[in-house]
């Protein structure tokens, strides 16, 4: 993660949208990780940009 960071924030064009999927469900990343995963990333967004958190839950 800390090798992405550096990347993002040495880019010079800054996002206006950033739209996370997850991928647990999928089985692409074992559920185990997927929790620690989203967090790690979205600390790593909120440190490099001011971003507004807005969450769109699935439907059952």
């Amino acid at each position: 993660m800390a090798r992405f960071e550096e990347w993002l924030s040495n880019q010079e064009w800054k996002p206006k949208v950033i739209t996370l999927c997850r991928s647990a469900i999928s089985g692409y990343l074992p559920s185990d990780y997927s929790q620690y995963v989203e967090e790690q990333l979205l600390e790593c967004l909120e440190r490099i940009y001011s971003i507004k958190k807005e969450k769109i839950e699935r439907k059952s």
